[in-house]
């Protein structure tokens, strides 16, 4: 007569069937060896080999003559890459403008096949491509539901199991904030103030956590987005006034919303600092904040491949430190020094 299954047994057999259920392991992952299975869950060897062989038996595993243990089911052969782009980089001159060219040359020259897409929210996903997102979080969804690799460009990755198959490349917002604040601080600059983009917006609360973290009296004013218009409206709340002899902007956009703004009311502009080192920082000579594009293009590039080749290792999290580029003058909106 055999003996009675053990709790411990039980338990480690109903933990192994939900990872299955909930995507922890994939179809087509490669599976413990039972002497791995053992040493890892505290059980014998002989306990391991006959849970195995019951998951196989009711068709949640396979065993492969010569190769070893499989979750049971194939593996999505992927054959390019899906971009899932928020519709605002359909702007010119915007963040998501720029990365995605950047993003589709460097593809193109990989010879990687590459489809594209503008959405606001969530979005149906190609099974034979892998999804790489940019501020459409929603289009993850999709993917969390179904145990689906995918990367998320800028944005923090989600916790707990999701988070093992979802990968990430970021920028470090919190480093490039103190850095705005180190530079004015250096510039002899002890009132300062920050003009913020949304309040919603984590990134603008990561830059302006950094920047107070070395000037805590800095006021700030929250605009409603992340574009000239919002930058401009927003200015009126801190200029004229006692709020500062300079100001950080946590993107170029805003801070030539402030320039137009001061060039619109007759005022003294102040000494501003940038995020982002978009084209339009070039063409105001604005010191500003870049974000590592390169970089970012690249570490994307290299989880792109890995992917594509069917690597179904846990999930990477890459945050990128921005760097300071710094210009002297600034022009403002008509031309003049």
């Amino acid at each position: 007569m055999p003996r009675p299954r053990s709790q411990k047994v039980a338990e480690l057999k109903a933990k192994l069937l939900t990872r299955i259920r909930e995507g922890y392991f994939r179809p087509g992952d490669r599976f413990l060896s039972n002497r791995a299975l053992a040493e890892r869950f505290g059980v014998s060897y002989q306990t391991a080999h006959r849970l195995v062989g019951e998951l196989c038996a009711e068709g949640w595993m396979e065993r492969r003559p010569a190769s070893g243990t499989y979750i049971a089911g194939e593996k999505t052969s992927l054959t390019g890459v899906q971009l899932l782009f928020h519709a605002r980089a359909r702007r010119e001159g915007s963040f998501g403008a720029r990365l995605l060219e950047r993003l589709r040359l460097r593809l193109e020259r990989e010879k990687i096949a590459c489809s594209v897409s503008f959405v606001q929210t969530s979005a149906s996903l190609s099974n034979e491509r892998f999804p790489v997102i940019w501020e459409c979080e929603q289009a993850t969804l999709p993917c969390l539901a179904a145990g689906h690799y995918a990367l998320l460009l800028n944005s923090l990755p989600p916790s707990g199991i999701a988070g093992t198959f979802i990968d990430t490349v970021a920028t470090d917002d919190f480093s490039g904030g103190v850095c705005a604040a180190e530079i004015l601080q250096a510039r002899g600059h002890t009132r300062t103030a920050v003009l913020a983009g949304p309040q919603t917006d984590p990134r603008s609360v990561r830059r302006v956590e950094g920047f107070r973290s070395l000037l805590p009296d800095a006021k700030i004013a929250w605009a409603d987005g992340w574009f000239f218009e919002d930058g401009f409206k927003a200015a009126a709340r801190l200029l004229p006034g006692e709020n500062g002899t300079a100001v950080f902007c946590c993107n170029d956009r805003l801070a030539e919303g402030v320039l137009q703004y001061c060039k619109k009311e007759r005022l003294p502009a102040p000494e501003l600092v940038g995020f982002d080192d978009a084209p339009i920082a070039e063409t105001l000579n604005l010191t500003t904040i870049s974000i590592p594009w390169d970089e970012m293009v690249e570490s994307s590039l290299a989880i792109i491949r890995k992917r594509l080749r069917g690597d179904a290792s846990t999930a990477s999290r890459q945050i990128l430190a921005p760097r300071p580029v710094i210009r002297r003058q600034y022009l403002n909106p008509s031309g003049r020094r």
